[in-house]
Order: structure tokens, then sequence, then C-alpha cells
């Protein structure tokens, strides 16, 4: 149970609080004291953050190989965000679909540079690791 806490509820709680206050204060900028961001939504969010975190959860293990837990990981955080933040919006949102090719085109952006950015640790980690032969002469 604390390990599940640790990985899951910890980091949903961080996401929820990261992605709610900026939110919370676009809205009451844009919309002012009259803002659209409901109890429902606040709920809702969360739901997707949970999803988030688990799916992290799972991309970050090593059970799996990694095309897999990529591929899982965007299945995992799309239907979340279809299921918490476009299905409670009703007809009031944009068509569903584009929301889902929008988050998609976001998704495989934000992969796009954790992936070149960790092929570039990694290439300077092989780089600064000491050599050491093979063949050694006895």
């Amino acid at each position: 149970m604390k390990d599940f806490i640790n990985k899951i509820i910890v980091p949903a709680c961080i996401y929820f609080t990261l992605f709610t206050v900026p939110f919370a204060f676009i809205m009451f900028v844009i919309y002012g004291k009259d803002g659209i961001f409901t109890a429902h939504r606040v709920a809702a969010s969360f739901g997707f953050m949970l999803a988030l975190a688990a799916s992290n959860a799972l991309l970050k293990g090593n059970k799996l190989t990694l095309p897999l837990r990529v591929a899982l990981h965007a299945i995992i955080t799309g239907v979340g965000f279809w299921l918490f933040m476009l299905l409670p919006l009703g007809n009031e949102s944009i068509n569903p679909l584009i929301g889902m090719l929008i988050y998609y085109v976001i998704y495989a952006v934000i992969m796009a540079i954790i992936g070149l950015r960790n092929a570039s640790a990694h290439r300077r980690a092989d780089r600064e690791q000491e050599y050491s032969s093979m063949f050694k002469k006895d």
C-alpha cells in the first residue's frame, strides 16, 4: 500500500497541484471571479492526474520493453484525457476527436523532447565512462 501511495498517489497530487494552480489563475484572468473552473472540473482533472501518475509508474518500470511502455503510456494517458478532461465538458467543448488529435500532437512533441534529452544524457555518460580494455595482456 505504501508503494502504491508513493508511486501513484503522491505524484498525482503533485501533478494536480502543478496543473490546477496555473489553470485556475488563467481562468480567473480570462473570466474574472465567475471563472469556469468548477468543482466538477477540479475532480475530473484529478482523475486525469491519477491516470497520468499510473501510466508514468508503468513507463518507469523495466518489466516491459521501452516501445511497449511508451505505447501503453500513450494509450492510458489518452484514455484518461478523453475520459476525465473531454467527456465531462459535453457539448461546450471542441469536437472530442479534434481534442484528442491536439492531445496526441502535444504528447508526441513532449515525448520527442524527453527522448532526445535522455539520448543525449546517455551519450554523454558513455563518453565520460572510463575506458577499460577487453583484451588485457597477462
